[in-house]
């Protein structure tokens, strides 16, 4: 079979009786054996044998080569993954530089093979870095594909530490291939279970699917051959359940009291507010500027405050004249206000009035966290999603929250498909399938109202008459 048809590899299997990985054992004389892989970074084979006190070989019992095996394992585990320096005795067969770390591997050598050197270049790519308006990734996507690679790596050596993920990057990229043997180490399986049990399943899923794409260029683009067959393919993986967080009235409540009430934190307010009028994602509220918010006639001889164009930034799906409702306009109204005296700001939502650039989504989340734990002492739900009727996922109360709840209250309220698209900017062709998985829960408020309503045609069709 030849690299170039990408098939998956058949992973050899050891009888299951706990022989460590690259344990021989023939004729009373067991030996260490690396894998090309390993032989590749400069490990060599080596006697599991020690030296009488008159210098004589002596061969291990099977037990103590056995352990042996496993540490000599451990150890290769623990330099190529993390960059810890190999024990003094395995000086004679681990690759030079070990012992010291002074040169995580020999793959260090061939620069434009490490690990760190090829997630550069997919990030510098073409396909990469094709613009949006060319069919390329939304520039908002572009930035959660670079932090989840990262999120890679520091779960690859399990740890934040800079030190530790420079020393990753600097191996060859052989080193996330399949492993050859059934009890190899695979770090990219070992990342996978690390994520979920640290960062949680959907984390865990949207990383290794970023692992997957940047994997698939390293062979498509690069002709890696250890890539030719996709490594995360082989994971044992399955899909989080959808994330469905919906918030109450006490809850939304709390947080909006809590952010008037901390100096400097307003601005959390009225994000929250406009996502929960309008439907939109976190990215998208920190993009609306005053050039696109004015007051229009409503009507009815009054005039209300309309968005006067949008492009959502994730999907590039345009929008105009949506009108707030009295949530939102009310607000707004106060955003005005706060402003009129002093700086006029470009932003509608903004941390400070005089800022020339968008306030940063990582910096909102810190403010918007400690808003949240303040709103918490009086509402307890926000942080541990107790009681909250409708929702899938019993969990706190984040921004992007904000959008799933103005879906179901639409959904209440029986907005068609195209007027909920119209204020929250969704592709119409979508929302029905999305609608049908869990994006609006059924209520039972929507409930009521279907039974309502099938008795009512019942009723005009002679139903009720005909068999009460």
């Amino acid at each position: 079979m030849s690299a170039r048809s990408a098939s998956r590899p058949r992973r050899k299997q050891r009888a299951h009786g706990v022989l460590p990985a690259g344990f021989v054992w023939r004729d009373g004389r067991p030996r260490w054996l690396p894998s090309p892989t390993r032989r590749a970074q400069g490990w060599r084979p080596v006697d599991l044998a020690v030296l009488s006190p008159r210098g004589d070989k002596q061969w291990m019992t099977q037990g103590q080569a056995v352990d042996r095996a496993k540490a000599i394992n451990a150890a290769v585990t623990a330099w190529t993954l993390r960059g810890e320096p190999v024990p003094a005795d395995m000086a004679d067969f681990a690759p030079a530089g070990a012992l010291d770390a002074s040169r995580p591997s020999p793959g260090e050598a061939k620069a434009r093979r490490s690990i760190g050197a090829l997630a550069d270049a997919w990030l510098a790519s073409p396909d990469f870095t094709l613009p949006r308006e060319k069919g390329g990734l939304a520039e908002s996507t572009k930035g959660d594909y670079r932090r989840k690679l990262g999120r890679l790596f520091e779960a690859i050596v399990q740890s934040e530490a800079q030190a530790k993920v420079d020393a990753l990057r600097a191996l060859p990229i052989e080193t996330l291939a399949a492993p050859e043997e059934e009890d190899e180490t695979f770090p990219l399986e070992d990342a996978y279970h690390w994520l979920i049990d640290n960062a949680g399943h959907p984390m865990a899923h949207g990383v290794l699917q970023v692992a997957s794409a940047w994997i698939t260029w390293l062979w498509k683009k690069k002709r890696i051959r250890a890539m030719a067959a996709n490594p995360v393919e082989l994971i044992d993986r399955s899909p989080p359940t959808g994330r469905i967080r919906i918030g109450r009235v006490e809850e939304i409540r709390a947080l909006v009291d809590a952010a008037d009430a901390m100096p400097g934190h307003a601005f959390i307010a009225d994000a929250l507010l406009l996502a929960l009028d309008l439907g939109w994602s976190l990215a998208d509220i920190l993009r609306l500027d005053w050039r696109r918010l004015v007051r229009r006639p409503d009507g009815q001889g009054g005039q209300r405050w309309t968005i006067t164009r949008n492009t959502r930034a994730k999907t590039g799906v345009a929008g105009s004249e949506i009108g707030l409702t009295a949530i939102g306009a009310a607000r707004v109204d106060r955003i005005f206000a706060r402003n009129a005296e002093g700086v006029t700001p470009n932003w509608v939502v903004s941390r400070d009035p005089a800022a020339t650039r968008a306030i940063n989504p990582r910096l909102f989340n810190t403010y918007w966290n400690a808003v949240r734990d303040r709103a918490a002492e009086q509402v307890p739900s926000l942080k541990t999603g107790d009681g909250v009727d409708g929702s899938e996922f019993d969990g706190p109360f984040n921004f992007m929250d904000a959008r799933d709840t103005f879906i179901t209250l639409a959904r209440e309220a029986e907005l068609t498909v195209e007027q909920t698209c119209s204020r929250s900017q969704h592709q119409p062709t979508r929302v029905h399938a999305v609608w049908q998985k869990h994006y609006g829960a059924i209520t039972p408020l929507i409930a009521a109202e279907g039974a309502r309503k099938m008795g009512d045609h019942f009723a005009a069709g002679g139903w009720v008459k005909a068999l009460s």
